[in-house]
């Protein structure tokens, strides 16, 4: 059984744009720069046929795909989906002290050492476990073309273990807010995912003008 996958990131949120952490524990919804690269997304790619509307737990993600959902598409959603969570974290502003302990985090992901976290956060193996339980389920469904929405670190993670490559190349497939990612997978013993197009942004050249 094949699926093509239509993987989009989430729009612009006030975290994004003040930079601070943004992760499970934050159910922030769009702001307006996020709800006009949502509405660009929609206008640009109306015409793809379909099948099934999936997202994460988090507003963000299905204000996101609302104009898809409005036109009647099957939903699942499915808290597996969910951003990383970055424990205490959550909420701190990228300066100072605190970024440098943030980047070395990213630092020692890219090590390999992926059992680190934040203080009472989730590390990327636990991100991906519970992702691989949403995406078997995912795949139990018949529909096979699927607009799935989701967060920036857990978007890494998953493109990651979908082509069989290690956590700590997460850092090469950061996305854009509404960046769109293609896949096709393949369901045999194992999963297997094609990339077809990595992080498109031309609906926001097209649609916003910029």
């Amino acid at each position: 059984m094949k699926k093509r996958i239509y993987l989009l990131r989430h729009g612009e949120t006030d975290y994004n744009k003040q930079r601070k952490v943004q992760g499970r524990r934050i159910d922030a919804p769009l702001n307006e720069k996020g709800r006009r690269q949502a509405q660009a997304f929609y206008e640009h790619y109306k015409h793809l046929e379909v099948e099934l509307c999936a997202h994460s737990g988090l507003v963000r993600t299905r204000q996101t795909i609302s104009g898809f959902i409005d036109q009647g598409y099957p939903v699942f959603q499915s808290k597996g989906f969910d951003e990383l969570d970055y424990g205490l974290w959550e909420g701190q502003s990228m300066a100072g002290s605190f970024q440098e302990e943030f980047v070395q985090l990213m630092g020692d992901w890219d090590e390999g050492q992926l059992a680190k976290s934040a203080p009472e956060g989730e590390t990327p193996l636990n991100v991906m476990k519970r992702q691989k339980e949403a995406f078997a389920d995912l795949m139990k469904r018949p529909e096979s073309t699927v607009l799935l929405c989701m967060h920036s670190r857990a978007i890494r993670i998953l493109l990651c273990w979908l082509q069989c490559v290690d956590l700590s190349e997460m850092s090469q497939w950061g996305s854009e807010n509404t960046g769109l990612t293609i896949l096709e997978i393949e369901q045999g013993e194992e999963l297997k995912a094609n990339v077809l197009t990595f992080n498109s942004t031309e609906h926001i050249s097209a649609q916003m003008g910029n």
